[in-house]
């Protein structure tokens, strides 16, 4: 039943090389809406069936259905053929259908008196055509795709770091409220304004901290436009990795089987966490409520058989710990296996097929040009007559 649940869910997702292309599409069509391109991405969209994927933040965004891994996309994409977008533009200087130009300041179409429209004058368009080679599009989100990949390795040392900070600046809050405490126990009230003794337990920000390493990079090129978002999903969906590990390594142990049946419900319970168009900051609340969630006694079912029960103290805190253990060994996994050569990867699954479908496609250019270079000169004269006559129709 677990399987089926939310970890079955989280294995649909196609793993940290799918979230890295999704976020590179995003981060293509970023760019593009920066040029004043809409139709491109008009077609990644409705080529990807996924609408308004640039508004969306959060991982699994892609169908896994109709791309199961993270090649497939590319792969697909390559074999789609060439197309032309035609856009029309309102001609430039254009006088409205009642006779006055369109964007004059100094006279008030509020207050003034209209006439009637003109049936005579005629809004008139230009016509643009926009080519879009899909062997193009491939070949630049690759690009992308390589950069943040490169950027994903410097940021997963900021996961790591933020999950020693995390646990580490909650034990600081907790030791220095209880030396609040203490001290005003034996402290006069009366006494208090030259004490210096605060109520309110000054904690480190971690968002500061953070920041600070993530803007030290000597010697790194220029950002991609989303990656303060992209470093916010990768902290997420190693959340969410560590969680399922733990939830696994609990699951099959008869002394753990009381902290894997807490983790699993009260991880089930905010799934949405995780799913969807989330928030940012999802995996730090997530966190926080899991540490600050007091201790449970829990009753679970043994392995060997289901009639017996065990009763048992779950500490949510101890549980917490693991998870943030648990995810900067996989920032250090994803760092060194799956975001380290990105390039290798794209010259043995996809820059090969690329350069084979170009040599095809020349080699049927070639084909299609010798077999015009045979054909007699009267057959070539008349096909040319033809043409120039169909050319004068139009």
């Amino acid at each position: 039943m677990f399987n089926a649940g939310p970890f079955g869910k989280n294995k649909a997702k196609g793993g940290p090389r799918q979230f890295l292309t999704q976020r590179a599409i995003q981060s293509f069509m970023y760019l593009l809406s920066t040029q004043r391109d809409p139709h491109t991405i008009n077609y990644l969209e409705d080529f990807l069936q996924t609408p308004n994927l640039l508004d969306f933040h959060g991982t699994g965004a892609l169908n896994t259905t109709i791309f199961p891994t993270w090649e497939s996309l590319f792969l697909k994409l390559m074999e789609e053929p060439k197309s032309d977008i035609v856009v029309k533009v309102r001609r430039q200087g254009r006088r409205s259908r009642r006779g006055f130009l369109v964007g004059n300041d100094h006279l008030s179409l509020a207050n003034a008196t209209l006439p009637p429209e003109n049936p005579y004058l005629q809004e008139k368009f230009e016509e643009y055509t926009i080519e879009v080679d899909p062997m193009n599009l491939v070949r630049r989100i690759m690009s992308v795709r390589e950069q943040i990949a490169e950027e994903f390795t410097y940021d997963l040392d900021v996961v790591q770091i933020a999950s020693t900070l995390t646990f580490k600046n909650y034990q600081e809050s907790i030791r220095r409220a209880r030396d609040g405490e203490s001290s005003d126990r034996c402290k006069p009230a009366e006494l208090s304004e030259y004490c210096d003794v605060s109520s309110e337990p000054v904690v480190e920000d971690e968002n500061t901290n953070l920041s600070m390493v993530f803007g030290d990079e000597a010697g790194y090129r220029a950002s991609s436009p989303l990656r303060r978002a992209n470093l916010d999903l990768l902290q997420l969906i190693c959340t969410q990795e560590a969680i399922h590990r733990v939830l696994c390594s609990c699951k099959g142990d008869e002394a753990e089987r009381s902290q894997f049946e807490y983790l699993r419900d009260f991880y089930s319970e905010r799934l949405s966490y995780f799913d969807g168009n989330v928030e940012h900051g999802r995996h730090e609340r997530f966190m926080k409520e899991l540490m600050t969630a007091p201790p449970k006694i829990v009753t679970s079912r043994g392995l060997t058989s289901k009639k017996s029960k065990n009763m048992q103290m779950v500490d949510p805190l101890r549980l917490a710990e693991e998870i943030l253990l648990t995810r900067s060994r996989v920032a250090e996994e994803w760092k060194l296996e799956v975001f380290h050569d990105v390039a290798s990867e794209h010259n043995v699954a996809l820059y090969r097929v690329m350069l084979d479908k170009r040599l095809m496609k020349s080699d049927e250019d070639d084909e299609l040009k010798e077999q015009e270079d045979s054909l007699p000169i009267e057959v070539l004269n008349r096909k040319k007559n033809l043409t120039g006559v169909s050319d004068a129709f139009q």
